[in-house]
């Protein structure tokens, strides 16, 4: 019997550790930052941009495309929660767009201070308004996020709808998720991760208590995501009101879904049927 409870009383404080650290450690291991490729950033024409958000700074960047369709959208993209800037700013250059921004999340690449749920939010608010005081037209805007950054998106195009009678063009979700809550649960079943978790990324939430019309979105999902899960992506897109595509990579995981050789050529597809 002592054994039994000696073995027992290890087993809930190794447990009771494992909790605290999840609960002190999610921002760690949420936001790991990341650094833009040197490389990258010297050979490839931007436009800096930086803005004050709460006393912090925040980095972004401007490519402008001298696109045929002068009706071709500008996107504003919010990466993964371990994407640099650069990856995507280099990418760009795939899409049928005339005006592409990113900006580095905080304590990324050049922005300062530190990265929250609350704080990713507040930003993608002030990012928002300085782009509508610079003269981007919200009908020309579609929204981009990747993984971490689908929640940002979603919160985005939300407070922009609001700001009526404002509509932006578009919203476009790769590898979403309902929400941190339903992931953590995936790959920790046996913690009690509702009540561990503060940095809650609730899509799902957010799209139950809206009372504006979202955009027509895109979803982009990959069919073998260990990560946020394909179940998540997919019940996510069930759930989504209005207007609604998918694209669906099945051999793609997480990671490698923008690798598939129709991943491009589906999002200028979708973009193209969008009307100002």
């Amino acid at each position: 019997m002592t054994a039994l409870i000696y073995t027992l009383t290890i087993a809930c404080s190794c447990y009771a550790v494992l909790c605290g650290l999840i609960f002190f450690k999610q921002k760690a291991i949420l936001f790991p930052g990341a650094i833009n490729d040197p490389v990258i950033m010297r050979g490839t024409t931007y436009q800096p941009i930086f803005i004050t958000a709460n006393n912090n700074r925040l980095a972004g960047y401007q490519r402008s495309f001298q696109h045929s369709d002068n009706d071709a959208p500008t996107i504003l993209y919010f990466g993964g929660n371990a994407e640099p800037s650069s990856h995507m700013l280099y990418h760009a250059r795939e899409l049928e767009v005339n005006e592409f921004y990113i900006f580095d999340y905080r304590g990324y690449g050049q922005s300062s201070g530190t990265t929250s749920e609350a704080t990713l939010f507040s930003d993608a608010e002030a990012i928002i308004d300085q782009l509508l005081a610079q003269g981007v037209a919200p009908s020309q805007l579609v929204i981009m996020g990747r993984s971490l950054g689908t929640a940002v998106a979603v919160h985005a195009a939300i407070y922009l709808q609001s700001k009526q009678p404002i509509h932006i063009r578009g919203l476009l979700l790769i590898t979403p998720f309902t929400s941190m809550a339903d992931v953590a649960s995936h790959h920790y079943p046996w913690l009690p991760v509702n009540m561990l978790l503060n940095q809650k990324f609730n899509t799902l939430a957010a799209i139950d208590s809206n009372t504006v019309p979202l955009p027509p979105t895109l979803f982009m999902i990959a069919g073998n995501d260990k990560v946020t899960t394909t179940a998540s992506a997919e019940s996510l897109y069930q759930h989504w009101p209005g207007k609604k595509d998918r694209a669906v990579y099945h051999q793609a995981t997480h990671n490698t879904i923008d690798q598939q050789d129709e991943y491009y050529p589906a999002i200028n597809q979708w973009l193209g049927q969008l009307k100002p």
